[in-house]
């Protein structure tokens, strides 16, 4: 079985160090939540956390839009034993 999910994908950049210090700071910001740093030829990515609702995924976003400018609401579909 595979669930719809929400996240937000904070930054995305050709520069690791830059990605790096976006998922740093978000990780100060909000100690207890999980973040994904990956690479995606040719972008090293940074998601948040997961989200069961696109209207949670987006209250989020707007609360955290000054800091993280670039962000904007993404869908995955991941198997549920994941979640």
């Amino acid at each position: 079985k595979i669930v719809l999910v929400y996240k937000i994908q904070l930054f995305h950049h050709e520069n690791r160090y830059s990605a790096w210090k976006i998922k740093n700071k978000y990780e100060e910001l909000y100690p207890t939540q999980q973040i994904d740093f990956f690479y995606e030829p040719p972008y090293f990515k940074v998601n948040s956390e997961y989200f069961m609702t696109k209207v949670s995924a987006e209250k989020k976003m707007d609360s955290i839009k000054v800091i993280f400018p670039d962000c904007f609401v993404i869908t995955e579909f991941i198997p549920l034993n994941e979640f």
